[in-house]
């Protein structure tokens, strides 16, 4: 398999994968192919829509010498609603 690099915001105080990988009982080899089949997934999804997942990367991974950081938001917005808007 090849390993595809991810592009993301610092998340390594987020226990999210940890956690669903203990309750879940997967082995670190099964999650890993699991990131690396869901990041295939997120790439394929963009090309469709014409963009580039590596054109991504400044955007998706802040600089610390810069001090930048990233604020998201969630949405009650269903993916098709958000679309319209």
């Amino acid at each position: 398999m090849e390993v595809r690099p991810i592009h993301t915001f610092n998340a390594r105080g987020n226990v999210f994968l940890e956690v669903t990988r203990d309750y879940f009982n997967v082995s670190s080899p099964a999650m890993f192919r699991e990131i690396q089949r869901l990041r295939r997934e997120t790439e394929e999804a963009l090309a469709l829509k014409g963009i580039r997942y590596a054109d991504l990367k400044t955007a998706l991974v802040t600089d610390r010498q810069r001090k930048e950081m990233a604020v998201l938001s969630g949405t009650s917005l269903s993916h098709e609603e958000a679309r319209k808007s």
